[in-house]
């Protein structure tokens, strides 16, 4: 069912945080080697000045795209689609999850195990992760990555379960 008209405009302005933050994470960038002490790279201040320009620019573009659309337009979501193109999606997703998850876990692992091991006095991970490895230790916080996939993947394949028993027909 779609969002009706007041919960669409609502999602149509909170559209906008994510250009706005890309903005300024970009001014944010750009702004970075004004505050490098000491003697500056100029490989470096080149590529922060890229980066901050690339995130400014996408940032002020998806800005003039997100402005483009009609706020009163319905939203439709996966569940809204026919049956045989949602159990299409939720299959295509339950097989995007592993891909997007298992990199971003083995990064997690490596992260973790400089630390771990005394390769690395710090590093940067995740808030939660950082949160479970300081109160729990190193196994908790390195499988946390791909719990969560996993929890994503038996919600999907859950959803999945309840279309195929209320239709017998699909497959």
């Amino acid at each position: 069912m779609p969002l009706s008209p007041a919960q669409s405009k609502l999602n149509h302005r909170i559209g906008y945080l994510h250009p706005i933050i890309y903005v300024v994470g970009g001014v944010a960038v750009l702004g970075m080697p004004l505050f490098i002490d000491g003697p500056k790279d100029f490989e470096g201040v080149i590529f922060l000045i890229l980066l901050g320009l690339a995130l400014l620019g996408w940032g002020t573009f998806s800005l003039w795209r997100h402005s483009k659309l009609d706020p009163a337009a319905p939203v439709h979501t996966i569940d809204d689609l026919p049956l045989d193109e949602r159990v299409r999606a939720l299959r295509r997703m339950i097989l995007i999850v592993p891909i997007a998850f298992t990199p971003l876990a083995a990064f997690v692992g490596y992260e973790l195990a400089q630390v771990e091991y005394g390769w690395a006095t710090s590093v940067r991970v995740w808030a939660p992760v950082a949160l479970l490895y300081n109160n729990f230790g190193f196994w908790p916080a390195v499988l946390f990555v791909p719990a969560a996939g996993l929890l994503l993947i038996m919600y999907m394949a859950w959803k999945l379960r309840t279309i195929r028993e209320t239709n017998p027909t699909i497959t």
